[in-house]
């Protein structure tokens, strides 16, 4: 192996890369980019926090200069100059970072619900307001970013500082408006919404239109109507699909109980959206167990989702 393949591969040792992934991506880092210490000092940094980087698709990642970016020739060259661009750390990547962050979280909060310290109903909502809140080691390794002199992209910068806010601080704060929906809310209802829309966003086969009127809890105080609701359980059949339906209804359920319940926003529980939302806690209590494993815990989340829909 050429030299400059070997600190490739030096840098990344411990990530979940193939043989031939391996081979794959040390060559396309050594035509673009030279690894550099900035570039060991960011991995450094997030597995010593913890998080567990994946490469599974080594075609939509790579690391250089210190950062991690697309893969992808057109979104490294600079179409006028045929430059190479300086890379940003893409806000793909943010994501999986502070997932993987939070995923030890989303277990010591399972524990406490099997430890009877939190409802299912709880546990959902802490998963959600993980989502948008600040962690110590999101920001440790946004410093390290920083500190190594790495770019991040204007929307990395924005929903960082967004989730260095305390959430007090953050109620009072304004947030700039989604480009789609033009409107500005404060940045716990901003960020309550974007949770939700991107929940639903990475459930595979819908439009985004569709994912857009799943997540839109309207700004007026209006209802949610039936249509939407029925798009609700749309998405939700795909996520039993993709063996996920508890911690996707739950979270969802969830953060529109905390829209209604403490943000002021009106969401429409009667009529046809109650006879979607029985069916949904349905096919939830039947999936309860195969995803959590826990036959003391089923039955108690099968009281509480039950209690609910009758409510």
């Amino acid at each position: 192996m050429a030299r400059a393949d070997e600190a490739v591969m030096e840098s990344v040792k411990g990530l979940t890369v193939s043989g031939a992934g391996e081979r794959a991506l040390a060559q396309d880092l050594r035509t673009y980019w030279d690894v550099s210490e900035a570039a060991r000092t960011l991995f450094a940094a997030a597995q010593a926090a913890g998080v567990r980087i994946e490469m599974q698709d080594v075609g939509k990642l790579c690391h250089a200069t210190g950062t991690i970016v697309s893969v992808s020739r057109d979104a490294c060259l600079d179409p006028v100059t045929g430059a190479v661009s300086r890379p940003y750390l893409t806000e793909s990547v943010l994501f999986e970072m502070q997932n993987a962050v939070n995923a030890t979280r989303y277990a010591a909060l399972m524990q406490d619900v099997k430890n009877g310290q939190l409802s299912v109903l709880q546990y959902g909502l802490a998963m959600s307001l993980l989502e948008f809140e600040s962690t110590a080691t999101v920001v440790h390794i946004l410093a390290a970013v920083r500190q190594a002199g790495l770019p991040v992209s204007p929307w990395g910068q924005r929903q960082f500082s967004g989730y260095a806010l305390g959430a007090a601080e953050a109620a009072n704060q304004p947030h700039a408006a989604d480009s789609t929906t033009e409107r500005r809310l404060p940045s716990r209802l901003f960020y309550a919404y974007d949770y939700l829309t991107n929940v639903v966003r990475h459930m595979r086969n819908m439009p985004l239109q569709a994912l857009r009127t799943v997540a839109t809890v309207h700004q007026e105080g209006r209802a949610m109507d039936a249509a939407s609701v029925g798009r609700v359980h749309q998405a939700w059949s795909i996520a039993h699909a993709d063996q996920r339906p508890a911690q996707f209804l739950v979270a969802y359920v969830d953060a529109l109980l905390w829209l209604d319940n403490e943000a002021g926003w009106s969401v429409d529980w009667r009529g046809g959206t109650r006879s979607e939302w029985k069916t949904c806690a349905t096919e939830f209590v039947h999936a309860v167990p195969t995803v959590f494993h826990d036959p003391a815990l089923s039955a108690r989340l099968r009281l509480e989702v039950m209690s609910l829909a009758a409510a």
